[in-house]
């Protein structure tokens, strides 16, 4: 668990949107589509809810938001 905000990504499958998206180990998704995301189930609902669409996700890497 985390005390700030966000969800530790700490595995990115090859050839997966996530790698292709250039998304990193170590990267705290900080939000999908405007969409806060702490704990897993926000993840999978965000994802869920897309129906295959593309997202936009707002990253922390190394202390910058991308």
């Amino acid at each position: 668990m985390m005390d700030s905000p966000g969800m530790m990504v700490i595995l990115v499958n090859t050839e997966s949107p996530a790698w292709h998206g250039e998304m990193k180990v170590g990267d705290v998704l900080l939000e999908i589509e405007g969409k806060p995301i702490n704990q897993i189930k926000d993840y999978y609902e965000s994802v869920a809810a897309a129906h295959g669409k593309r997202l936009r996700f707002l990253v922390n890497r190394k202390g910058q938001n991308i």
